[in-house]
């Protein structure tokens, strides 16, 4: 939970009534019954004996059962001027802090041990005069809308005196912005990038900081231009169906500190804070990741970076100026088409992909398994190395089409005794009325590496996920679900003892058998029997060859789903998720149906389902949401499902 923190200037005029009977109150003993779950703990002024020439801030430290009770609401009002018959001036504060119990429809339970939370209220430098601040804590019930009148209180008294002083000394320090990596490798006709990505793909960057003196807070607004306008221009942001933000995480020296951020088009606005009065430690170095997400048809070319309405905070709360710089602080995010054809023969497939394995366990190019023609393909992540992380970026590229035609392979080579042989083993099987299982076998051939599939399902079930249930310790397995259901794989060797281009091969008998499992769910609104098929196989020898490949069983008939006894509930998927997940359920006879999504302090998000279903099997789709129609955070959601008597709750990581 963020805290809501509003600040309010000294207004004269504004509540003076109030205010009297608020000083009044600051005499006298608060007789407010304690609460047990949640109580304000000491309130003191920092520092303790402020005069006009420093930076002051209100500490205000409680205690709570968390992580199940949350602050929702930190206040201050003040200071206003007080009436008095004295000659020194005096002012009021009011600090009002909300803490909310647990939601019961999740039947958290709550730790035994109370921990310790504080609030830091940053007032800036004060006029000479004389304080009395009130901190009063709310514990209210759990409501949607967190309009419930409180259940109990706790008060404490604050009065302290700011001296007068002369000739302020200047403040000290200043900062720079800017972007990293500070440089990435130069790319044919595009300059340094910040951040580089494809069309449809995605693109991240840092947000760096030069500090010589510790920061208490950062804001400031990032914008994405058009590269025909001027770098300090701010009036014409690209839209979002080029570069739509979709994530701003602290890391680095800031990754104890919360953030919140908000996005018209490609502009992003920040700020970055710490509720507990914690500190950027004086330094250099990256303290936000910021990724977007690039639109399919975004041109190629450098965009400019550029940040405006920048402020700085100490951490008294005093702004920070910049550091003068020769020129302007300007990023460039670069858009650009890459591809994974590392052999250069046209195509994007398994034989590319065994060939950067050989780049990344030689980390460089100029070997024999990774001459220098492939390492200058083999970058796929444009880190600048090679390594598995390369492997992985054109893995996931490939299964999502680019380059790759998904036909059918080469014929089967019955006549050759070291091909390699792939089929399903056994018939389809349903564990429950919602959880199938297929398993797919492979037999690799003499000098086998990999291997990449189709599996397509059709009738009244589909594919959820695949797994390896044997051979995990020589091969990885990665795929894709298109929107229609079919299943992109593909298997590659990951091992050491791959043997390089031009080195002995491996026979038939070094190689074991490998299962994969087809983890099937029903499909909605379909009955009766499915079938599964698989196409579009192509194997790979340890030499980045093509291999002679058997297609034995290729489908087998998925039975149909037997009826569920009792509503039941699928896992979502896919799980985490970056833009939609889907949840799907059955139901044995009618029945009146609720899906919910709640976040991680158990606060209502959405109604996904809520009503009168026939039996059968049905689907609900979350788009990362809210009831509002805005786009949830990155976080824990939980989704509810309640059907004839049956509840379960499902954890879902939405990822922006």
């Amino acid at each position: 939970m963020i805290p809501r923190t509003t600040i309010r200037p000294p207004s004269a005029g504004r509540g003076t009534l109030r205010w009297i009977l608020a000083a009044a109150a600051l005499f006298m003993v608060a007789l407010a019954p304690v609460p047990a779950a949640a109580t304000l703990d000491a309130f003191i002024v920092r520092p303790e004996s402020p005069t006009t020439c420093d930076s002051v801030y209100l500490v205000v430290t409680g205690s709570m059962p968390d992580p199940c009770y949350h602050v929702i609401g930190a206040e201050i009002e003040g200071p206003v001027e007080l009436p008095t018959m004295g000659p020194i001036p005096t002012y009021g504060i009011r600090i009002r802090i909300t803490v909310q119990e647990p939601n019961p429809l999740l039947e958290i339970v709550c730790p035994t041990v109370i921990q310790p939370y504080s609030e830091k209220f940053a007032l800036g430098r004060l006029a000479y005069g004389t304080y009395w601040a009130n901190a009063t804590e709310y514990l209210v019930p759990f409501t949607q809308d967190s309009s419930a009148a409180p259940k109990d209180s706790s008060k404490l008294d604050l009065n302290f005196m700011v001296g007068q002083a002369r000739d302020c000394p200047p403040r000290e320090g200043c900062y720079i912005l800017g972007f990293g990596p500070e440089v990435m490798p130069h790319r044919g006709l595009f300059p340094d990038c910040n951040a580089a990505g494809q069309p449809g793909g995605r693109a991240c960057f840092d947000v760096t900081l030069y500090n010589p003196v510790p920061v208490g807070g950062v804001q400031t607004t990032i914008d994405v231009l058009y590269l025909r306008l001027d770098p300090n221009s701010t009036d014409s942001p690209i839209p979002a169906s080029m570069f739509e933000p979709i994530s701003v995480e602290p890391i680095s020296r800031a990754g104890d500190f919360q953030v919140a951020w908000t996005s018209e088009g490609s502009r992003v606005t920040v700020i970055l804070f710490s509720p507990t009065g914690g500190e950027i430690m004086a330094g250099s170095g990256p303290i936000l990741h910021v990724c977007y997400a690039i639109g399919a048809e975004t041109p190629e070319g450098t965009y400019p970076l550029v940040y405006h309405d920048t402020v700085v905070a100490d951490p008294a709360g005093e702004a920070l100026p910049a550091c003068p710089t020769f020129a302007p602080i300007v990023g460039h995010l670069c858009v650009f088409t890459r591809t994974c054809d590392v052999n250069g023969d046209g195509s994007s497939d398994i034989l590319d992909i065994v060939r950067l394995v050989h780049c990344a366990l030689a980390g460089h190019g100029g070997t024999e398994s990774c001459p220098d023609s492939i390492a200058a393909r083999s970058d796929c992540n444009e880190d600048g190395s090679l390594d598995v992380r390369d492997v992985i970026c054109c893995v996931r590229k490939i299964l999502a089409g680019g380059g790759w035609g998904w036909g059918d392979g080469p014929p089967p080579d019955s006549t050759n005794s070291g091909a390699t042989r792939i089929g399903f083993l056994g018939p389809a099987e349903w564990s429950t009325a919602t959880e199938g299982r297929a398993t797919i076998s492979i037999e690799p051939g003499d000098d086998y590496a990999g291997t990449q599939f189709v599996l397509s399902a059709t009738g009244g079930a589909r594919v959820r996920s695949l797994s390896l249930r044997s051979g995990a310790d020589r091969f990885s397995l990665d795929w894709s679900a298109g929107q229609d259901g079919t299943i992109r794989a593909m298997l590659y060797r990951t091992g050491a003892e791959i043997p390089a281009p031009g080195a002995g091969s491996m026979s038939r008998s070094a190689a074991a058998p490998i299962s994969i499992e087809a983890l099937l769910e029903p499909t909605a609104g379909a009955s009766g029997t499915g079938r599964l098929e698989i196409a579009g196989v192509r194997s790979a020898t340890g030499q980045a060859t093509a291999a002679p490949t058997v297609l034995g069983a290729s489908w087998v008939i998925v039975p149909a789903s037997p009826a569920p006894g009792a509503p039941s509930v699928m896992a979502p998927r896919p799980n985490p998720f970056v833009t939609e997940t889907d949840i799907g359920y059955a139901l044995p006879s009618p029945a009146r149906v609720t899906l919910r999504i709640f976040d991680a302090s158990g606060r209502f998000v959405r109604t996904l389902v809520d009503a009168e279903l026939p039996a059968g099997t049905h689907r609900a789709r979350w788009d990362g949401r809210d009831a509002k129609g805005l786009a949830v955070r990155s976080g824990i959601y939980f989704s509810k499902f309640s059907a004839g008597g049956v509840e379960r709750t499902d954890r879902i990581l939405r990822l922006r």
